[in-house]
């Protein structure tokens, strides 16, 4: 963190604690994670005592900026504060907590046995009848963060430490959805696709042998087998 970020980050957190308006102090925190999203564990280091603050807009700013700062990188001190704050009494503060864990969870496969709790607990949390609308549209969010792209995108701000300005402007606007809920989906401003890359020994190009099951369009595969190749259309004539 160069010096003229760390004048920004002392201003912010000296309004975090000191301002008499909820919506600066929410907002002060919150932004920290653009000020440190190069070095997320920098973020959590700054956030940690003011997830358990009295104020509720400190808390939601908390959650937010691990969000912002956090995404993609699945980190597990990250994870647990919100993990708490999932559970905090206050709804809109559970909404912020489970759309940024989806944040920081995302593009994670389901051998991570956290991002496969974490699933069971929106599928859950959604289904539940008692549970308040806030929260449950939160769930919702953050299910479709995980499933983004077909699983196939994250959230990146950066590239090799350069900023990328469209996605930092669009995660800046998706903060705002407070205000006004469409702000949700310039979120997709921020998804970068994601590849697997096979390499071999020496750098040489590997061979792989792809197989690839699928049932034919318009097969709900329930009868008949599968492989079996559908019967072609009739012919059409013109009247």
């Amino acid at each position: 963190i160069n010096a003229e970020y760390m004048g920004a980050i002392e201003r912010l957190l000296n309004m975090a604690v000191t301002d008499v308006a909820d919506e600066v102090r929410r907002y002060a925190i919150a932004y920290l994670g653009f000020l440190t999203f190069k070095k997320p564990k920098y973020c959590i280091d700054l956030v940690r005592l003011l997830s358990d603050s009295y104020n509720p807009h400190t808390r939601y700013g908390v959650a937010l900026a691990i969000g912002i700062a956090c995404a993609g990188t699945n980190l597990k001190d990250a994870i647990e504060i919100l993990e708490r704050l999932r559970k905090d009494s206050v709804d809109y503060i559970r909404q912020m907590a489970f759309i940024a864990t989806a944040m920081v969870c995302i593009h994670q496969p389901k051998e991570n046995e956290k991002v496969e709790e974490f699933r069971k607990t929106l599928d859950e949390r959604i289904k539940d009848k008692h549970e308040e609308l806030m929260t449950k549209f939160g769930c919702i969010i953050a299910t479709g963060i995980l499933d983004a792209g077909g699983r196939n995108v994250t959230i990146a701000l950066h590239r090799n430490s350069h900023n990328l300005m469209k996605p930092i402007v669009g995660m800046a606007l998706f903060t705002q959805y407070w205000h006004w809920f469409p702000y949700l989906l310039l979120l997709s401003l921020t998804f970068h696709p994601v590849a697997d890359q096979c390499g071999a020994e020496e750098y040489k190009q590997p061979i792989h042998k792809w197989q690839i099951k699928d049932t034919p369009v318009g097969d709900t595969g329930l009868h008949g087998d599968e492989d079996q190749e559908p019967e072609p259309p009739e012919p059409f004539e013109w009247p």
